[in-house]
């Protein structure tokens, strides 16, 4: 089987790959929940993740949202993410959960992630990546991590003279030291700086993050927010039969957390002020709900398994999840490692008043009408917001106030701020948006193309990354442009698109691979 098989048995090979230059620079376009047209061409966007949907987690499910939002507006995604067990695949296949999404779905072979075997990480496969790059022809490559396959990908694109966005998302130099990886911190933090420098745009979520980043030494940094869902997620889920199945009464206050269970969310300060309140407000009949898996959850089962005020959920997902989250009184959350945490906006879309560190997200919405939030680092304040926790009557307002602050949150905005960081990289100019009632694009149906092994040719390393290449055709540019800085708006003198694909065949590895490893 070659490289780009397709497994027809899935999915039927999609049309929209003979779909003419003409044809996509007018496009109809379509923003869920509000029409609106715009004049821009309609994109390619090659998607390079480790972590997608039905995975759950802040990542995956931002990532998805962002994306299904640009492909209801007519933009083409070419999903290319690690394959997961029989078992996940058969259930994305079933439910179409990635229908609404991507275009095209391109699988690479996998293995498990330490600490976290049920989640799987791409192997590099450089080769198949600078095949079908070379083939497809996207206008842009978006990095959404940082590992093997994300690098394998940035070399391939930038050989391919291919523009590449990049997302940050995890603050893995934060987050190390839970695992006694603070060793590795500063190489890994030089590595980030340098991957994400190599790129033409990064994406961040927050300012927090932006500013954190800039003194690191990042560059090109665009700030893409998120958003919530605010139907699924709403105090209107709220369920006595799942309130009473915790064994709470009318006089008790729950206090939900909902996070993966692990070190680094802070999990021990969680349960710490938790106790603290008990203590504090003895004649307070309060329960701590704990939603969520991870690798520290057996430890934490194990040692509050004699106190049934403390409830571990385990995994919720879906509409379950969101009656988890409107079923309590309060949303707790201790982790400080966070670049955005969605769990915060969708505990506030579920009429959640929030108590958490200022930081991300918290630091972003929360006020004293909807929680309270302590400086980072300060555990022991944390400790003394938990226990002292408003009555349930001003809980109760600070509920319809952490509604109100997120009613507008849509996956529109952030959808149209990564569009816009597109259009700056390649240089196509940013025109106002003119409001227009326009029929929804026909969207393509979906193909999946399934690498079938490895590549073991790749490496990693700065001895094994050769800099000399075989003579190719230089690729022409997509749009002409003056030069500018990446970060202004762009006049474009065209917006003429070339889709044709490259004649070129490189047999050794690009100059870029040796660039990225060569000091800066």
């Amino acid at each position: 089987m070659s490289d780009n098989t397709v497994n027809t048995n899935l999915y039927q090979a999609s049309s929209d790959t003979q779909t003419t230059s003409a044809n996509r620079m007018n496009p109809p376009t379509q923003v869920a929940g509000t029409p609106f047209h715009d004049n821009r061409p309609s994109l390619h966007i090659a998607l390079v993740t480790e972590t997608w949907l039905p995975d759950i987690n802040g990542v995956a499910s931002s990532v998805y949202q962002i994306m299904r939002e640009l492909k209801s507006m007519g933009h083409r995604i070419t999903l290319i993410r690690p394959k997961q067990s029989d078992e996940v695949e058969q259930h994305t296949l079933t439910t179409g959960l990635n229908t609404a999404a991507v275009t095209t779905d391109l699988q690479v072979p996998s293995l498990p992630i330490p600490y976290y075997p049920h989640l799987r990480m791409g192997l590099p496969c450089y080769r198949f990546l600078t095949k079908q790059l070379r083939k497809l022809r996207p206008d842009i490559v978006h990095i959404v991590t940082e590992g093997p396959l994300g690098l394998a990908a940035l070399i391939a694109g930038k050989q391919q003279s291919i523009k590449v966005s990049s997302g940050y998302h995890t603050a893995f130099h934060d987050f190390s030291r839970y695992f006694g990886w603070k060793v590795v911190s500063v190489p890994l933090l030089a590595y980030m700086k340098r991957f994400h420098n190599h790129c033409n745009a990064t994406c961040i979520p927050s300012q927090t993050t932006q500013h954190q980043l800039a003194e690191f030494g990042f560059k090109h940094l665009y700030q893409v927010g998120r958003g919530v869902d605010t139907a699924r997620y709403a105090p209107s889920k709220r369920s006595q039969a799942l309130r009473q199945s915790w064994g709470v009464g009318e006089g008790t206050t729950v206090l939900m957390c909902v996070s993966r269970v692990s070190p680094e969310k802070g999990m021990d300060t969680v349960i710490k002020s938790f106790k603290a309140l008990q203590l504090q407000q003895l004649h307070r009949h309060v329960k701590l709900v704990i939603v969520g898996d991870g690798p520290y959850k057996e430890a934490l089962v194990k040692r509050h398994a004699n106190d049934t005020s403390i409830i571990f959920a385990g995994f919720k997902t879906g509409e379950a999840l969101a009656s988890y989250y409107a079923s309590a009184d309060a949303f707790v959350f201790a982790s400080q490692v966070e670049t955005f945490g969605n769990v915060v906006t969708e505990a506030m879309a579920s009429g959640l008043p929030i108590f958490a560190y200022h930081d991300a997200a918290a630091a972003l919405l929360v006020d004293d009408s909807c929680g309270k939030t302590v400086p980072l680092g300060q555990e022991q304040r944390f400790v003394e917001m938990i226990s002292e926790l408003p009555k349930q009557q001003q809980l109760d307002q600070m509920r319809l106030a952490a509604r109100h602050k997120v009613a507008a949150f849509s996956w529109q905005k952030p959808a149209q701020e990564m569009l816009t960081m597109f259009y700056e990289v390649l240089s196509i100019q940013t025109n106002p948006l003119t409001t227009s009632p326009v029929t929804p694009a026909i969207l393509p149906s979906q193909s999946i193309i399934q690498h079938p092994r490895a590549d073991s040719t790749i490496a990693l390393t700065p001895e094994s990354v050769h800099p000399t290449v075989a003579v190719a055709t230089k690729k022409q540019p997509r749009y002409s442009h003056s030069p500018q800085n990446s970060h202004s708006t762009q006049n474009s003198h065209s917006t003429q698109n070339s889709h044709s694909t490259q004649n070129s065949h490189l047999t050794q590895r690009p100059a870029e691979s040796a660039a990225f490893f060569s000091k800066t």
